[in-house]
């Protein structure tokens, strides 16, 4: 097909199969053989270290994003990950799209029982940690050596105001800014390396 870049997930469980504690070595030989054919083809890897696939262990442990001991928990499993795999991969993105993972796990209710007026705000705010997290330890012990690039994947959604009147500008920017800007702007924030969580 002629690409040469192949963006994957890892799966969590696979790397740490109660989301902490001891590391899966098959979970590891098997990234790393993914990992050595792309590049033994010439296909640079693009890594997303979480797409929707939360531990079980953890969710059932504590509610998962709902429990801010999810941010220690998702750098440990990252530091894992940049460990093993960063010597050869140079393209990272902590959490993928993590407004639908919010949408459709925590304010429809979808995962789990929550209560859509509060659970959305708290998962978000873990996420955000978690990604500041993982990337600031990314830029702090690997970046130099490994020369690679971390970011977060944000899906993003328009909205038009419903009249030309100053009240539905205002809301159409509003919601703007809470489905994507907040999640750009700690991108952005943590992108300077000069930034710490």
């Amino acid at each position: 097909m002629g690409v040469d870049v192949y963006r994957f997930s890892i799966s969590w469980s696979r790397i740490l199969p109660q989301g902490t504690g001891d590391v899966n070595p098959e979970g590891i030989n098997f990234y790393n053989n993914v990992i050595n054919e792309l590049v033994e083809n010439g296909i640079d890897p693009c890594v997303t270290l979480f797409h929707f696939d939360l531990p079980t262990a953890l969710q059932e442990a504590y509610n998962g994003f709902l429990d801010s001991r999810i941010v220690d928990d998702f750098k440990n499993y990252a530091d894992i990950c940049f460990k093993n795999f960063g010597d050869r991969v140079k393209r990272w993105t902590t959490i993928n799209e993590p407004s639908i993972f919010v949408e459709y796990g925590h304010k429809m209710g979808l995962s789990v029982p929550d209560d859509p007026t509060k659970y959305p705000y708290i998962a978000t705010h873990n996420i955000i940690l978690s990604q500041a997290a993982a990337a600031t330890l990314y830029k702090q012990k690997y970046q130099a050596t490994h020369g690679g690039e971390i970011g977060i994947t944000v899906s993003t959604v328009w909205f038009e105001p419903h009249s030309k009147s100053i009240a539905d500008k205002d809301a159409a920017a509003r919601a703007f800014s809470f489905s994507v800007g907040w999640l750009v702007r700690v991108c952005l924030f943590f992108a300077d390396s000069r930034s710490e969580i």
